[in-house]
């Protein structure tokens, strides 16, 4: 006997936010590289 699965879609955001957040300044410009420890820090936000 198979089992059966029901798989959903992922849509992602369903709606528009009311009020827009903060975007930061592309500071980085993709060069994560630091000459020293602690020089730059980031985040990953989904």
């Amino acid at each position: 006997m198979e089992a059966s699965f029901i798989k959903y879609a992922n849509k992602g955001c369903t709606r528009q936010a009311a009020n827009l957040q903060y975007v930061a300044e592309n500071i980085l410009n993709r060069e994560f590289h630091a000459e020293a420890p602690n020089q730059k820090w980031l985040t990953e936000t989904i």
